[in-house]
Formats: C-alpha cells, sequence, structure tokens
C-alpha cells in the first residue's frame, strides 16, 4: 500500500490499495467565530485529469517521497501564524513525514518551491483550488 497525505485547510489523502489508486479530501468545519468543531465532512474524488500514471510520475518528479524537512535545509523556525503543508508519504514501508512553512514566505529555498508545484499539481489535477490559498479553514 501507498499512500500520501497532504495536510493544507484539509486532508487529501492518495491511496493504493490491491494496485487501485484512489484520492479523497477530509475537512474539518468549525462553527463561525469559534474553534469548536462542528462537524468533518469527507468524499472521494475522481480521477485526475490527467490519469493515475502521469499525475503519480508528476509527484515523483517533483520529489514528494524524498524532499527533506525544511529544517534540514536551512528553513527558518515555525512561524505559529503562518500556514503550510505536512507532508506524509508511506511508500514499500519507508514512512516519511515533512513539513513545509507556506512556500512564499521560503521562496529562497528550492524545497520549497518544489511544495508549491506539489500543491498546485494536486490542486488543478483534483479541481482543489482552495488547497493553493491556506486561506483559514472554512466556517460553515
Amino acid at each position: 500500500m501507498a499512500r500520501i497525505f497532504l495536510v493544507a485547510n484539509g486532508y487529501f489523502i492518495l491511496r493504493r490499495t490491491n494496485e487501485r489508486w484512489s484520492a479523497s479530501i477530509q475537512r474539518q468545519n468549525f462553527r463561525e467565530g469559534t474553534f469548536r468543531l462542528k462537524n468533518i465532512s469527507k468524499r472521494r474524488l475522481s480521477e485526475p485529469n490527467s490519469g493515475w500514471e502521469i499525475v503519480l510520475q508528476k509527484l515523483t518528479e517533483q520529489e514528494i517521497f524524498t524532499l527533506p524537512d525544511r529544517f534540514e535545509n536551512g528553513g527558518s523556525e515555525p512561524c505559529p501564524d503562518c500556514g503550510g503543508y505536512t507532508i506524509e508519504t508511506n511508500r514499500g514501508g519507508e514512512y516519511r513525514f515533512y513539513v513545509y512553512t507556506e512556500p512564499s514566505l521560503e521562496s529562497n529555498l528550492r524545497e520549497s518551491r518544489q511544495v508549491a508545484k506539489i500543491v498546485n499539481l494536486i490542486s488543478d489535477e483534483f479541481n482543489l483550488q482552495d488547497l493553493k490559498t491556506l486561506e483559514a479553514l472554512p466556517f460553515e
């Protein structure tokens, strides 16, 4: 099994089980004006616009399985009020977890630019434009 989690303002999950790929998005919705959880919504996504093989090839080329954590390459200290992306991968039993602050804040780092490419690819392929914005979690 292989899994990719992208955490921004929701959880994007790309998973392979029994040689079949699937994608889903899970969002935590909060009551307006509070940080109290209202509900969790989850939905399965359609196949990516370019097809599974092309998307997986592009994600691999953009180093989703090999990017170091931002602290390994001179990334700044965490910014408590900044957005960012957490990426977890599990491929062939090799688990990886890494975090990047909003890539535009560290655009001097090649790895931050790679994360931006990964997020843009996922956003475009699965029609999830709000993954790019890193706005506050949606209120309902």
